[in-house]
């Protein structure tokens, strides 16, 4: 069976939860994906959040691909 390409898992319905935080005056967002313990970033914005949020997802799905492993899903 073939494996689906990354831009199919990174458009399944993940969980993202989003906090606040500021530091040095300064506020941000944090975004993690439930499905996807680890995976967290965070941005002054959240669509700058969200695209990093998919860069790391991007990342572990490709180490996940390298290693044989199969990719978890929501």
């Amino acid at each position: 069976m073939k494996t689906p390409p990354i831009e199919y898992y990174l458009q399944l319905n993940w969980t993202y939860t989003f906090e606040t935080a500021t530091e040095n005056g300064e506020s941000f967002y944090i975004v993690r994906v439930k499905e996807l313990p680890g995976v967290v970033t965070d941005a002054p914005t959240i669509p700058e959040a969200m695209e990093l949020i998919k860069e790391a997802m991007t990342g572990l799905f490709e180490m996940y691909l390298e290693a044989g492993e199969e990719i978890p899903v929501p």
